[in-house]
């Protein structure tokens, strides 16, 4: 949307999410609409399918031109060109004023050359343009074109949200930290929008398109502190009243900031503690300490917000039973949810540029690297053993009475039940193994790796 809302200055555009069609009815799709230019977003979950689509278009379509961007072709471009012979150019990082250059080339019928940020394909020969510096002044950017979507079609994944519609937004791009697990698709700088118009954007989700609820993505929501004071006042000021979630660092939060945060509407704080093993946060290069993270869960719960903690197991040098030690310093925390990932070496960090040294992926393509999926085995743990870790986390972290009273008496809305109930279902369902397996050869131990 982001990409529409710079594009479509000069231009007629649609934005299609191919989550809701199937293969054959998309390319019906663009072939009825005849477009001069197709843009594909692609990350490592998408390598295969987003190959394939884009061969089927260029044979319906074998006149349009084909671009890609995204995380991955950021980080394989050369490797993308080759292996997807039906792409024409392929966008680096942001693509807002790259893409949109491109598409001013296109239609004018001028050649790709010096359009910074984009590599093309020229006599057979692939191209690499020169470098586009990343956007500095985020506040020139439009806001995102949400008139082209259905934001009502859009249910984020349970325990996720409270309320609909839900929409998700960004207030600033980058970081400075130097975790070896994330790829930096916004840089090593933290860029910010300014306090006025992310409550101006605020303002116009909640009263153009009824939006009772956003999520931000920001990397590090309240990395700057005076700048989260400042859009808590000025939304006092304006009256502009939204629930909002966010995402952050333990050591970007304290009393003040979660007050501020409090007065915004935010209801919801997600923290990346990763390990409750000091050892394996310094691993990761997290620089935090278990000390700074557990103050941090006090002091949002005693402001009145709630806590989604977030963990990885798999992490090199990592052990099994510092795995069930994770478990415990979160269960310690009382969160108001939990979640576990796998470590995944995802191309362009510094995991997977040196995957000797902490391990080795599992056999297979670029499709096959997620934060769900078992893809990375440190030297240290099997992933067999990794599978048992987030069973036995699911079962302690999920499902226990305390945990499930907790989320009952912070119940925010009548949609929150029905969430609830539908989490309730799906975790029932994925208890059913666990509890066959229990009634056939009785009580099944998993304090040990090999109980």
């Amino acid at each position: 949307m982001y990409l529409a809302a710079r594009i479509r200055q000069e231009h007629d555009v649609e934005v299609i999410d191919g989550g809701f069609y199937s293969v054959r009815s998309l390319m019906n799709h663009l072939q009825s609409l005849q477009p001069d230019v197709i843009g594909f977003y692609v990350n490592t979950v998408l390598w295969k399918s987003s190959r394939e689509q884009i061969a089927a278009c260029r044979s319906i379509l074998p006149d349009t031109h084909i671009t890609v961007g995204g995380p991955l072709p950021t980080v394989i471009r050369e490797e993308f060109m080759q292996k997807c012979p039906e792409c024409d150019s392929l966008v680096v990082g942001e693509g807002e004023e790259s893409l949109a250059e491109l598409v001013d080339r296109i239609a004018t019928g001028d050649g790709l050359e010096s359009v910074a940020g984009t590599l093309y394909r020229s006599n057979g020969e692939i191209v690499a343009n020169h470098p586009r510096p990343f956007i500095q002044d985020l506040d020139s950017r439009p806001s995102p074109a949400c008139n082209h979507i259905d934001i009502k079609d859009y249910v984020p994944p349970s325990g996720l949200y409270t309320k609909r519609p839900v929409v998700t937004a960004l207030t600033s791009r980058g970081c400075h930290h130097k975790c070896i697990y994330c790829f930096k698709w916004g840089g090593d700088v933290i860029r910010f929008r300014s306090p006025e118009p992310v409550v101006e954007e605020m303002s116009d989700l909640v009263n153009r398109y009824g939006v009772k609820e956003i999520r931000y993505w920001d990397d590090t929501f309240s990395a700057n502190k005076q700048r989260v004071l400042e859009m808590a006042e000025l939304m006092n000021k304006r009256g502009v009243k939204v629930d909002i979630s966010i995402a952050t660092r333990a050591d970007a939060l304290d009393k003040e900031v979660l007050q501020a945060l409090k007065r915004m509407g935010v209801y919801n704080i997600m923290i990346g503690v990763e390990s409750g093993v000091q050892k394996n946060l310094d691993t990761l290069r997290k620089g935090e300490t278990l000390e700074q993270i557990r103050e941090a869960v006090r002091l949002t719960h005693e402001t009145g917000i709630r806590t989604f903690l977030t963990q990885i197991f798999g992490i090199p040098g990592e052990t099994y039973e510092e795995g069930l030690q994770t478990i415990r310093f979160v269960k310690s925390m009382k969160p108001d949810a939990a979640h576990f990932f796998t470590m995944c070496p995802f191309p362009g960090t510094e995991l997977y540029r040196n995957m000797s040294k902490y391990g080795k992926a599992l056999d297979g393509d670029y499709s096959a690297f997620g934060m769900h999926t078992l893809s990375f085995e440190p030297h240290t743990m099997t992933m067999v053993e990794i599978e048992k870790l987030r069973r036995r986390a699911f079962l302690q972290t999920t499902i226990i009475p305390r945990f499930l009273l907790k989320r009952l008496i912070k119940i925010r809305s009548f949609e929150e039940v029905r969430i609830l109930a539908r989490a309730a279902s799906t975790i029932f369902l994925a208890l059913i193994p666990t509890l066959m397996q229990r009634l056939h050869f009785g009580k099944v131990t998993t304090d040990h790796p090999h109980g």
